[in-house]
């Protein structure tokens, strides 16, 4: 555990500093005061801590353009340091999946077929099991009074996630996080709709990765192959953007149609892209089931 934090501690203090040597190029005031303020944050004197944050305040003018951006300055590397907490957390968690001595085995697929398996599980048990408890259900909630600007959410922070994700050096995407505007005006209904469409694409990136290792699973049991159908849905999604009447009064009947037909196009666009990779008799059933819809 303590090796795990370390981890944690060391990840969050990379991102952090190289998004402030990243400021330093273009304002070294700003990246001192940054390294100012992190340095006596975890000094367990009161006093002193709060001597210093009164010191770079009254540096720095109320309602001047200096302030502004260290405080905005500040909360992107909060984010970030969110956003590195929950890709290491993961990281580490699946590596204890991947450990046969954990007791976290007991979320995959094969360590499941296994058991039932291993116990003589009857076969309508299996499917039983299988139908009921392999079915995530959540919704997505993009609130027009959250603000943080689209802009930022899309290509700053998702963007940043997949760096992370697919181990890519995000040293460039550091100098357009620095100037992207992370705090903007009350979201328009197609904002809404337009930060849930990329919510979507990551789901529907992830979701036929787990059904992959589900296929993946059941060759590791023949048997069960004709129990499980792996083409049932593994998840429901419910969307509360250009739905929610209460939290944005142009949320109206217009808006949700439009809205509707925008995220049935993306997720069509989505099936035609890895449609694209099949055979040709296969493309052409499954195109023309996808534009007839």
């Amino acid at each position: 555990m303590d090796e795990e934090i370390l981890e944690l501690n060391d990840d969050q203090e990379t991102i952090r500093y190289r998004l402030i040597n990243e400021i330093s190029k273009e304002n070294e005031t700003l990246a001192y005061y940054l390294k100012e303020i992190f340095n006596i944050c975890t000094n367990p004197n009161r006093d002193i801590r709060i001597e210093v944050y009164k010191k770079i305040l009254n540096d720095l003018k109320f309602g001047s353009i200096e302030r502004e951006k260290l405080l905005e300055y500040y909360a992107k590397i909060m984010d970030l340091e969110r956003r590195v907490r929950k890709f290491v957390n993961a990281k580490i968690y699946n590596e204890k999946i991947e450990n046969p001595n954990s007791t976290a085995t007991a979320d995959r697929f094969e360590y499941v077929f296994f058991r039932m398996k291993d116990e003589n599980v009857p076969e309508e048990k299996v499917t039983e099991f299988f139908n009921q408890n392999a079915y995530a259900i959540f919704s997505l909630t993009m609130h027009p009074t959250n603000p943080t600007s689209t802009d930022y959410t899309i290509h700053g922070g998702i963007q940043f996630d997949k760096y992370l994700e697919n181990h890519i050096d995000y040293e460039e995407h550091l100098h357009l996080l620095e100037y992207l505007t992370l705090v903007g005006q009350k979201k328009t209904v197609q904002q809404e709709v337009k930060e849930t469409i990329a919510i979507i694409d990551i789901i529907y990136e992830t979701s036929t990765k787990v059904r992959d290792e589900l296929i993946e699973a059941l060759k590791q049991t023949p048997s069960y192959e004709k129990l499980i159908d792996v083409n049932r849905p593994l998840i429901q999604v419910s969307i509360w953007a250009a739905g929610d009447g209460d939290g944005n009064e142009n949320a109206d009947v217009y808006a949700l149609k439009q809205a509707v037909l925008q995220l049935k196009q993306r997720i069509k666009q989505l099936y035609l892209n890895d449609i694209k990779k099949l055979s040709y008799d296969q493309k052409k059933i499954i195109q023309d089931k996808l534009i007839n819809n």
